[in-house]
């Protein structure tokens, strides 16, 4: 489950055909979900996480933030 100030949104909420999930050009906070499991892909989740952020920086010139939820990181201040 997702969360801001005002609105709780599963993962299935905030998919593009969602006028709350989409990006356009006023957007300034975008939130870049990937699924992944322990043990299993964790390593692909690493990459594809640092490639984004490789990519975000190079191309777009912008601060990131990332991070890992998982059993006992339950959560993460995104902004």
């Amino acid at each position: 489950m997702y969360s801001d100030d005002e609105v709780i949104r599963t993962r299935r909420w905030i998919w593009r055909q969602s006028s709350r999930g989409k990006i356009d050009k006023t957007s300034r906070n975008i939130f870049f979900p990937i699924d992944g499991f322990i043990g299993i892909n964790e390593q692909s989740v690493n990459n594809a996480m640092n490639d984004i952020e490789k990519l975000l920086k190079s191309i777009f010139k912008c601060e990131t933030k990332i991070g890992i939820i998982s059993k006992t990181n339950t959560e993460m201040d995104l902004f």
